[in-house]
Parts: structure tokens; C-alpha cells; sequence
């Protein structure tokens, strides 16, 4: 939508689909609060990408994403190969 590349209606039936899909499972980020702060802490991460790591850890799952920083910041971490970069 901030690109005007969808309307608003369109974008609705997007998220809409989105939460009835079962390929999703959202989580409650109040359930992973306390460990993705520490690893925010720990590793000088963002809040946002440490709630992503949480759950990625919790559910021993990698934490797919194209943040090549965020990957570098990992190297050398026990979190290095959680992290995965996602290529186009």
C-alpha cells in the first residue's frame, strides 16, 4: 500500500487470506519476550529481530531473512547458523 501498488481492499484480502492460511502459525510475542530481550542484550540486536530469533530457537527452526548484517553481526555466535539469508 505505500507504494500505491494495491489498493487498500486489496491489501485487506491479502492479510485476510494471510491469517486463515494454516502454513502460518503466529505467535503471541508476549511468549518470547524475556528471551529475545536477552539476546537483544546479549548481541546488541533490535528488539524485532531478537523476537524473530526467540521464536526460530524455541521452535528449532531457522530464521530466514535477507539481512546480511544481521548475519554478520552472528558470525562466530552459537546463533550464526540459526540465521539464514534468504537468496532471491
Amino acid at each position: 500500500m505505500r507504494r500505491r501498488e494495491l489498493s487498500h481492499l486489496e491489501a485487506e484480502e491479502i492479510v485476510k487470506a494471510f491469517l486463515s492460511s494454516s502454513a502460518v502459525a503466529l505467535q503471541p510475542a508476549n511468549l518470547f519476550l524475556l528471551a529475545a530481550f536477552d539476546i537483544a542484550i546479549r548481541y546488541s540486536l533490535t528488539l524485532y529481530d531478537s523476537l524473530y530469533l526467540a521464536v526460530a530457537l524455541e521452535d528449532s527452526c531457522p530464521f530466514v531473512t535477507a539481512d546480511a548484517k544481521l548475519k554478520q553481526v552472528l558470525l562466530k555466535t552459537p546463533l550464526e547458523k540459526t540465521v539464514q539469508i534468504l537468496v532471491p
